[in-house]
């Protein structure tokens, strides 16, 4: 899984966003700098950039229009299709700030 705060490393602004990890996880870090050094070292890596935008955008957009077209119980549900196993994992405050709902709305949702 590849995780950071796109945004904010394109533009070198700081980021509001964290990224924490909830299970045993290996972390790998690189520069900005170093990044870039190897999108034009390598192009491989300047392919795997391209995908990773390409996917931020996509699940972003995704993200928009879900909130913007979905009531809170068809979120929920998307996610069940897509994932059903990390309602399982993850605590329920976070799995509710995922789908911008609160908690008590997502406990409302799982008991129906």
């Amino acid at each position: 899984m590849t995780s950071t705060a796109l945004a904010s490393f394109m533009s070198r602004e700081p980021s509001f966003e964290f990224v924490e990890v909830l299970e045993e996880a290996e972390l790998l870090a690189i520069t900005r700098a170093d990044f870039f050094k190897l999108t034009t070292e390598l192009p491989a890596w300047k392919d795997f950039y391209c995908r990773l935008l390409e996917l931020a955008y996509i699940h972003n957009n995704h993200m928009i229009e879900s909130l913007v077209t979905l009531t809170a119980k068809e979120r929920y549900q998307q996610l069940l299709n897509q994932n059903p196993r990390i309602v399982q994992r993850i605590p329920n405050k976070i799995v509710a700030s995922y789908l911008d709902i609160t908690p008590e709305t997502l406990s409302r949702l799982k008991s129906s």
